[in-house]
């Protein structure tokens, strides 16, 4: 568990990055004058994508912490 929260330190950056994007799409969408609900589902599918490719990325990370160990 605390290999996992490091490896979520290193990787906050990604999290801020995100929500940067989200925060342009939905003001591009309002001024435009656009239904901004538009923009919550594909937040949604990019969050779960994210989320997939983090996991990913960790088991990847973690196989090869744990080859330098042993």
């Amino acid at each position: 568990m605390e290999l996992f929260l490091k490896y979520l330190k290193q990787k906050i950056w990604l999290f801020i990055l995100d929500i940067t994007f989200i925060i342009v799409f939905t003001i591009s969408f309002f001024l435009y004058h656009l239904p901004v609900e538009a923009v919550i589902y594909p937040a949604i599918l990019c969050a779960f994508i994210g989320f997939l490719a983090l996991i990913f990325d960790f088991m990847l990370k973690n196989a090869h912490h744990k080859k330098l160990t042993q």
